[in-house]
């Protein structure tokens, strides 16, 4: 069982709180799409690069960066990422996470 600290950051009767399995799983993904490329000092490559203003084309491969991103940072999980370009400019990625025997959880992102 994989014990952590929780995201986002909250302190419980004076200690950070932790997390395990599925859930600690769930808080890396989010700390990993909640921060952009060089946000971390210590980690210049952890998160996403900002994709508001990616092109048609670019969007398109959004999908995948992300999820060799989420692979790359998490590799006990695994990742189905979906990337869309709406007819109003909108992009949108939709995540699936599975880990272990737990049940998929999903996270919808927009850009625009």
């Amino acid at each position: 069982m994989a014990t952590g600290i929780a995201f986002p950051l909250e302190i419980v009767k004076g200690q950070l709180k932790t997390h395990s399995d599925f859930d600690l799983v769930y808080g890396h993904v989010l700390a990993t799409v909640q921060t952009e490329v060089r946000e971390r000092l210590g980690l210049i490559n952890f998160g996403l690069i900002d994709y508001t203003f990616a092109s048609y084309f670019d969007f398109l491969r959004v999908g995948n960066d992300i999820r060799e991103r989420l692979e790359s940072a998490i590799p006990d999980a695994g990742f189905n990422v979906l990337a869309d370009l709406r007819d109003d400019g909108i992009g949108t990625v939709a995540i699936n996470i599975s880990y272990q025997d737990e049940d998929d959880q999903d996270i919808n992102l927009e850009f625009g």
